[in-house]
């Protein structure tokens, strides 16, 4: 096994995690800040055309695996005090807070490549470039580094290994990434422009592996996800109505197909309503956190576990054909209102909320952003409501293949910010021999499972129409 070792001369690794806001240390280290070190140390030893056949070699093999010493035990969360330092571009002497996330760690880490072998030319070639490698990620993160062609994996460490079904997302080498490098540098200078970013591949621990955790029956593997960029700006209360159209929009892009629009419409051709999961289309809001507003950011797409590849192929036909052929964007129209242009989520670094990860991420404790809708009206006796509220919500939670929580709670008003209340979003009617009945009972719900769940969870009759959507929230065992 192939593998590039370092420890850490100071005992801390120095680098922030861009999805954060830089607020917290990255960890473990993304595989490409590692490449990046030996494209330094390579440029810093002259550019030798035998080293640089190495790096060509190195970039164009998998994601490697990660091995780095068990956190909580040798890993920890270093201290991370405000520093206040001289604005350079300022003529005035005023100093701005700044800070420095770290991770102290104790042993040593490693990217293993396990069907790799480097001959000896390559062998010597990255061992002169680990010898002057002086620093993985900030300056003050010093390493020490060498070559291993026969790497061993030591007790008592973690292991992360590529997988689609990961929850971690990390910034890999790939194929072309040093000519990249070359032209983003371009000799320093008034030239120098930050370097694009890595591939991004999903990894997961070894320690976690997900094949026994409770789910919902959509996939989060396969989270299709559309942001806005041009239009009216809606919010969360809004989200029935985008939801709708969004639907109408897909099933025009399919163009007839019958398979594509049973499963986009949840109809037969003769109207009658399918009796299993179909595609999933949700709201994406900004909700849930200390600054959150409630607006409408995007839309996601989630597909049933149980589709078949024919079925899933027609679906996203459909989908590519909503867009259009010039830009890939989808346009939605509101009538007077407006209209609404959203665009598939590409770039490098989204904003956490644009994340697939942000709705189906495992945890024990989720909560609605849009009401969830009772199945049932509620019972005439006020005494018997509760009783009856938290039945609705146990069952809600088992149609979706969901175990029943452990607690439950209720309310007209959401339990974290920028959720609209029940009476601020439109009621969903309920009907009875196709006439348009009262309107559904709507509420506010806040899940704890015994253990972890994973996502994407949407609950009540109006999973489909943008209602009863949930985020998870960390508990204070996962905080």
């Amino acid at each position: 096994m192939f593998a590039i070792r370092w420890n850490y001369l100071l005992g801390k690794s120095f680098a922030s995690e861009w999805e954060s806001g830089r607020t917290s240390p990255e960890w473990p280290i993304h595989p490409d800040r590692v490449f990046q070190a030996l494209t330094a140390a390579w440029a810093a030893l002259g550019n030798t055309p035998e080293h640089e056949d190495a790096l060509r070699w190195l970039e164009a093999l998998p994601p490697p695996w990660i091995i780095t010493p068990c956190e909580n035990k040798n890993v920890f969360m270093a201290a991370n005090p405000e520093i206040f330092v001289p604005v350079n571009d300022s003529s005035e002497h005023t100093k701005k807070g700044r800070s420095f996330p770290a991770k102290c760690v104790t042993g040593e880490c490693a990217l293993a490549w396990k069907e790799a072998s480097a001959d000896n030319g390559r062998l010597q070639a990255f061992t002169t470039i680990c010898q002057a490698v002086t620093h993985i990620g900030m300056e003050r993160s010093f390493v020490s580094m060498s070559v291993d062609s026969s790497y061993n994996r030591p007790a008592d460490t973690e292991c992360y290994y590529p997988s689609q079904e990961g929850n971690y997302r990390l910034r890999c080498a790939y194929k072309g990434r040093l000519d990249d490098l070359i032209a983003d540098y371009a000799d320093g200078g008034k030239h120098w422009k930050r370097p694009r970013i890595g591939k991004w591949v999903a990894y997961s621990k070894e320690s976690s592996r997900p094949q026994s955790r409770e789910h919902s029956e959509f996939n989060p593997y396969d989270i299709l996800i559309y942001r806005c960029v041009d239009g009216i700006r809606l919010g969360l209360a809004q989200a029935p109505l985008v939801v709708k159209t969004f639907c109408r929009t897909l099933i025009k892009g399919a163009d007839g197909d019958p398979v594509a629009m049973r499963l986009i419409s949840g109809h037969e051709a003769d109207g009658t309503v399918i009796q299993y999961a179909h595609t999933l289309i949700f709201p994406i809001g900004d909700a849930a956190h200390e600054y959150a507003d409630g607006h409408l950011l995007g839309i996601g797409i989630a597909l049933p576990r149980n589709f078949s590849y024919e079925e899933t192929m027609a679906v996203k036909r459909a989908i590519v054909q909503a867009e259009n052929p010039e830009t890939g964007e989808i346009c939605l129209t509101f009538g007077k209102i407006g209209s609404m242009t959203l665009a598939s989520e590409m770039r490098d670094c989204p904003p956490l909320a644009m994340q697939a990860r942000s709705w189906c991420r495992p945890s024990r404790d989720w909560t609605t952003i849009t009401p969830m809708v009772c199945n049932k009206m509620p019972p005439r006796s006020k005494c018997k409501y509760d009783g009856w509220i938290i039945a609705q919500i146990a069952d809600a939670c088992t149609k979706i293949g969901l175990p029943v929580p452990k607690r439950i709670e209720a309310n007209a008003v959401g339990f974290a910010e920028g959720i609209p209340t029940c009476h601020e979003i439109s009621p969903l009617a309920r009907r009875e021999n196709g006439v348009d009945g009262a309107s559904r009972w709507h509420v506010h719900v806040k899940l704890c499972f015994e253990t972890p769940v994973q996502g994407p969870i949407i609950l009540g009759a109006g999973r489909y129409r943008g209602y009863g959507i949930c985020k998870p929230i960390a508990s204070m065992e996962e905080k």
